[in-house]
């Protein structure tokens, strides 16, 4: 058994060193990745150097608890919300030596950078003129700051543009072999394996299946699989079903729903009664829904915590402290009837969110400030010490003997350079790069919380529009920018359909979104070469 294992090793590292020195496409991705490569590494070197530690956001617990446990008793225990793929890839860090926090900050940052290669694969497979775009999109992914950002903290958001962006690289594979009338076996399993672990990663990864199953219908796609392939995505398919926690996703669909509710029908009527100052103030500002949306979703979250609700909403006080479970009783039943009644209003705040979220371009979150940690902790580090004292002396690789420090000593070790000149220019970089490549933004007054007429698009944003449109009506971009550019939107309307119009939220789609961006910019640049081709002859 181990000499097959060593001779597939070998036989596999051999087909490796053929397809790399071999001219061809991966050969010339991996080339033209090296300007990418070099920018990214330095970048994010920059941020390590005043920023070693990875951040420990407020979700992050919940992520570690697996590893947390499983070294402190044995137990392995997931969290339904969190399950499945990051809380096992934490393991790893729990039991090396040294703080877990500093490898996860180092592998996360190598796991980002490393999807350069795959997508300069895909440029270099699809475009005509890719030796003009395929720096300009890799440099673009890898300085993202959103994406930088996210790589940097203890979230399974880092995840998803990555595995996107293998999932798109199989996907390219996978025709292009087609196409060469050579459709082997290896090349369908270089989609599955990332869209498997996309799908695994966070819930919200289930948005990727209508665009995905549209798209294998709208590329014809589908005529190339097997029923062996079919029965594999049927099988991703069911695994999703095993993701997240669905009355939670009950409470965030009612969330969006809730200005819609029908205050005058006799469904629940004693609770419509309670909120309807609540949900008439949400419907008089429905066209800036995306802006407000936060307190009615605190609301349903923590009811009993609400301003006044034991005195005036006496029901939902009642309702708060139970579990998500009972709380469903009541939220979906509204929901459903709020979303039979105006569907198209439900699409409506779903895509304002798209718009709202987009203006506010690839945000850093503040990570690039070099004392954010320690200022992010002022207020947290007491509540950690009290709880999770273990969890603290495991994470940051302390000895067990000595006292935890206070927060003054706590900002020298996670934010050893409060004056990095690295710090500063990544900041700049940040503005710079949200100039050039933001999507939307309002016309004349700038901010957020406007209604959404007075937004437009921006550069960016048109040649993604374009991008989009050419993949739907030209033959030549239906398997790219036609499928992925449904794939995009489909995950974007799905996730702020029931999520708050964070821009976090679409960091899933930025690498999509580069790619169909050039789609326009190739299309005329190879038509000003047959022009002067014309000419010429």
């Amino acid at each position: 058994m181990l000499n097959n294992a060593l001779a597939h090793a070998s036989n596999f590292w051999r087909w490796f060193g053929d397809t790399v020195t071999r001219p061809g496409p991966v050969r010339d991705a991996l080339r033209w990745a090296v300007p990418a490569l070099i920018a990214g590494l330095i970048v994010r070197a920059m941020f390590l150097s005043f920023s070693p530690y990875a951040f420990w956001a407020a979700d992050s617990q919940s992520y570690l608890m697996l590893p947390y446990r499983l070294f402190h008793g044995g137990e392995w225990v997931f969290r339904e919300k969190r399950r499945w793929l990051y809380p096992i890839l934490l393991i790893p860090a729990y039991g090396l030596p040294g703080s877990p926090l500093k490898w996860l900050a180092v592998w996360q940052h190598a796991f980002g950078l490393a999807a350069v290669l795959p997508l300069a694969y895909v440029v270099r497979r699809w475009f005509v003129a890719w030796k003009l775009w395929v720096v300009p999109i890799t440099v673009l992914y890898v300085l993202c700051p959103m994406l930088l950002g996210y790589e940097h903290v203890v979230l399974a958001e880092f995840l998803l543009p990555a595995l996107v962006i293998w999932t798109l690289a199989g996907w390219t594979l996978w025709i292009k072999r087609a196409e060469e009338g050579r459709c082997h076996l290896s090349a369908w399993w270089w989609m599955w394996v990332p869209l498997l672990l996309l799908i695994l990663s966070k819930p919200q990864s289930r948005f990727f299946w209508p665009g995905l199953l549209i798209g294998l219908l709208f590329a014809s796609f589908w005529k190339k699989l097997t029923k062996w392939q079919w029965a594999s995505l049927a099988l991703i398919l069911a695994i999703t079903l095993t993701v997240g926690k669905s009355s939670q996703g009950v409470r965030l669909a009612y969330s969006t729903l809730f200005s819609l509710t029908r205050l005058d029908t006799p469904l629940l009527a004693d609770y419509k009664a309670e909120i309807r100052d609540l949900v008439e103030e949400a419907r008089a500002n429905l066209h800036r829904y995306y802006y407000a949306d936060d307190k009615y979703k605190d609301f349903l979250q923590y009811p009993h915590e609400y301003p006044d609700t034991q005195a005036k909403r006496p029901l939902w006080f009642e309702l708060g402290p139970k579990e998500e479970e009972d709380k469903q009783k009541i939220y979906k039943p509204l929901a459903m009837e709020a979303l039979k009644s105006e569907p198209h209003l439900f699409l409506y705040i779903a895509l304002q969110r798209v718009i709202g979220a987009t203006s506010e371009g690839y945000d850093d979150g503040g990570f690039f400030e070099a004392d954010f940690y320690a200022k992010a902790f002022q207020d947290r580090l007491g509540k950690f010490t009290e709880k999770r004292p273990k969890m603290l002396y495991d994470l940051f690789d302390w000895n067990k003997e000595r006292e935890l420090p206070d927060h003054a000593e706590f900002s020298e070790i996670v934010s050893p350079h409060p004056d990095s000149t690295a710090a500063l220019a990544l900041q700049k970089m940040s503005l710079v790069y949200d100039w050039v490549a933001r999507m939307t933004g309002p016309r004349g007054a700038s901010g957020q919380g406007q209604e959404i007429h007075v937004f437009r698009p921006r550069v960016m944003g048109v040649l993604v529009l374009l991008g989009v449109t050419i993949g739907l009506c030209s033959p030549r971009w239906r398997e790219l920018a036609g499928a992925w550019g449904l794939v995009a939107l489909g995950y974007m309307v799905g996730v702020y359909l029931v999520g708050s119009a964070y821009p976090r939220f679409y960091a899933a789609a930025v690498p999509v979104i580069f790619v169909l961006a050039a789609v326009p910019l190739d299309m005329l640049v190879q038509f000003a070469t047959a022009r002067l081709n014309r000419r010429s002859e």
